[in-house]
């Protein structure tokens, strides 16, 4: 679960995800302004099918001459299906379909299809944007719902449901949680969140003010929630004279972020203090973390210091930084968490973390001297 604030500070929103193979994001929000009548607040959602998820198509489904969900297809997912569910309360539904070249024109796509509703002056999404050439196969579905937030009355009011969002593979058993499942659900993972981190992190909360323990519980959450998995190649350039850039081998990356949103990228120095806390939640997701990252070491030891994989990432950082210098290099904080201390401070199995170094000291077994002389 995760709550931001808008720029102007009017609305708390949040965002809370659910997944059991298949998952639903619920967004909610309220009004943290008391002074004014509580104004409409459009919140808008998109689906976007890049090329590189493999053939990916999809149809709207249209229900009472609205568009509802949509009915996909891509190589890596399968068949699936995306719904929509907006609050009762809504003021209005609109959305739209469209075809967008990449991800750096989403934001004029969309503002190309918003149109001004007459009846109640207020600005919806015209199913089209204009100029769309109707012999195009869409590949970016923006959806739209308006409701006016209530006012907040307590700290953890999370106010009033503006719509769920949820997604089912064709041909899965269970299916999505939504509406009163959704929160029951929702509750029992926040209920074994708190006991986790009680006993993951054993500490005295007494000695402490509710707000520090809360902060503490509120890092960790942060540091699980940025999590993510990038896939591309790195650009990367030899410091001999007139070497240019060249692509490094395409490779995947899971890792911890600094912000997932903000900073969609990985940080070699960051990853090892990141590790040490993984490793205390979860001794299986931080040695996969750690793994990935080792699968990018070439043959002289190096790891680039900022790994920035797909175009997401790229569109995230500066031009002059995409670049990454293979003579200049971060010191070897994952050693921190490939610590055989760090691995037997928490409940593990001999086997599995026998089986984890194996593949640890494979890698490094090819480029030890570099690593070596990094380290020292």
């Amino acid at each position: 679960m995760c709550t931001s604030s808008d720029s102007i500070q009017r609305y708390n929103i949040t965002s809370a995800y659910v997944a059991n193979g298949d998952w639903t994001v619920r967004i909610s929000a309220v009004s943290i302004n008391r002074t004014d009548p509580p104004q409409p607040l459009s919140v808008i959602v998109y689906l976007y099918y890049s090329s590189a998820a493999g053939s990916p198509a999809f149809a709207p489904v249209v229900e009472s001459e609205k568009v509802t969900g949509l009915k996909g297809f891509t190589s890596a997912l399968g068949e699936h299906q995306i719904f929509i569910h907006p609050s009762k309360e809504n003021i209005q539904v609109s959305s739209l379909i469209a075809l967008v070249p990449s991800e750096e024109q989403i934001m004029e796509t969309m503002l190309n299809g918003v149109g001004l509703r007459r009846d109640t002056n207020m600005l919806v999404l015209t199913g089209r944007p204009k100029g769309y050439d109707m012999n195009q196969m869409p590949n970016i579905w923006f959806h739209e719902v308006t409701v006016t937030p209530p006012i907040m009355t307590n700290k953890v009011d999370a106010g009033q449901i503006v719509m769920e969002v949820e997604y089912t593979q064709i041909g899965r058993k269970g299916g999505a949680f939504v509406r009163e499942e959704f929160t029951r659900r929702l509750n029992e993972l926040s209920a074994e969140f708190h006991k986790r981190f009680t006993e993951r992190f054993p500490v005295d909360l007494s000695q402490f003010t509710e707000r520090q323990a809360n902060l503490s519980k509120i890092s960790v959450s942060n540091l699980l929630g940025g999590l993510g998995y990038f896939y591309g190649s790195s650009l990367v350039q030899s410091p001999r004279p007139g070497s240019e850039p060249v692509s490094n081998w395409p490779a995947g990356l899971f890792t911890a972020t600094p912000s997932r949103s903000m900073f969609p990228r990985g940080f070699l120095w960051d990853e090892g203090f990141h590790g040490l806390i993984l490793a205390r939640w979860d001794p299986m997701l931080a040695m996969e973390t750690v793994g990935h990252w080792l699968d990018l070491m070439n043959m002289d030891g190096w790891i680039p210091r900022e790994v920035i994989l797909g175009s997401e990432a790229r569109s995230r950082v500066p031009p002059k930084f995409v670049v990454q210098q293979d003579n200049i290099a971060n010191p070897p904080s994952l050693a921190l968490v490939i610590d055989v201390r760090v691995l037997f401070n928490v409940t593990f199995s001999l086997c599995v973390c026998t089986a984890f170094l194996s593949h640890v000291l494979h890698i490094l077994s090819k480029t030890v001297p570099k690593f070596v002389a990094v380290f020292l």
